[in-house]
């Protein structure tokens, strides 16, 4: 048996969305978890302003004023609900760090000549 755990932390850094930390776990959440109130299972160092959850079917998304470059530790709390009758049994933690977007190695549509080459970022998104 899986236990429930947050299992993959990721900084992501959109050109049109702004910086997200998605956060994913091994299990469904469990439906009674509110954006607002799964606030209260994680803890984030420093905390950025304006910081808001969305909830996904096994993810939990953090959208904030995160600043580049600037190392943010995560940590989901211990007793964190799973849809089945199950609990995150111990704090998980994680740090990341949003990296810049390189405007030039970005292509606003991908081709095999430029998939070939390698300009594409895997931090960077549209």
């Amino acid at each position: 048996m899986i236990p429930f755990a947050a299992t993959n932390f990721a900084a992501r850094n959109g050109l049109n969305a702004g910086r997200h930390l998605a956060i994913s776990f091994s299990k469904r959440l469990s439906p009674e978890l509110t954006a607002t109130g799964v606030l209260e299972w994680i803890r984030l160092e420093p905390l950025p302003d304006r910081l808001a959850a969305t909830l996904g079917d096994q993810t939990i998304t953090l959208a904030a004023d995160f600043a580049l470059e600037q190392p943010y530790t995560i940590t989901v709390k211990a007793g964190l609900p799973a849809r089945e009758p199950t609990t995150q049994a111990v704090d998980v933690q994680r740090t990341v760090t949003f990296a810049p977007c390189c405007p030039a190695s970005i292509s606003p549509q991908p081709t095999p000549s430029n998939s070939a080459r390698g300009n594409a970022s895997s931090n960077c998104f549209r």
